[in-house]
């Protein structure tokens, strides 16, 4: 278990990465545009993949 100063010190690193943040702004226009990360629908995948190029 990590004690509560340890979880507040990864948290803040974490939230610093450009890369963490830019994955979770993506995610959120992915969420607000309608298309689910977690679907099994291959053509909402390939339409994600071409947006992403």
């Amino acid at each position: 278990m990590f004690t509560d100063e340890q979880k507040k010190r990864m948290t803040s690193v974490i939230f610093k990465d450009e890369a963490v943040l830019s994955q979770l702004q993506q995610a959120q226009k992915d969420r607000n545009e309608g298309i689910s990360t977690y679907s099994d629908s291959e053509e909402e995948f390939a339409q994600l993949s071409q947006r992403n190029r």
